[in-house]
């Protein structure tokens, strides 16, 4: 944490000279300092298929890591809206 600054009085004396170093050291020292993590993007998929495709549609999920969450058949219809979490 940088408190406080004390630069030269005069402009002339005020550049990279200055600052860079310091930035340099603040930088370094965050980086070591850092806990660092992967991460993955996970996407909501809403998927409307008719019945006959949904054991397709599972087996290409399980084979993504994908995970179901919600799986819903439209009324008087015969097509399903699934919704799941894919990687």
């Amino acid at each position: 944490e940088i408190h406080d600054v004390v630069l030269h009085a005069d402009a002339i004396h005020r550049g990279g000279g200055q600052i860079i170093p310091t930035c340099r050291r603040v930088i370094y020292a965050s980086q070591l300092t850092a806990q660092p993590r992967l991460m993955e993007p996970v996407y909501l998929v809403e998927i409307q298929a008719p019945e006959n495709a949904l054991g397709g549609i599972y087996s290409v999920l399980n084979q993504k890591r994908g995970m179901v969450f919600e799986e819903l058949q439209r009324p008087g219809t015969p097509i399903y809206n699934i919704k799941a979490y894919l990687p």
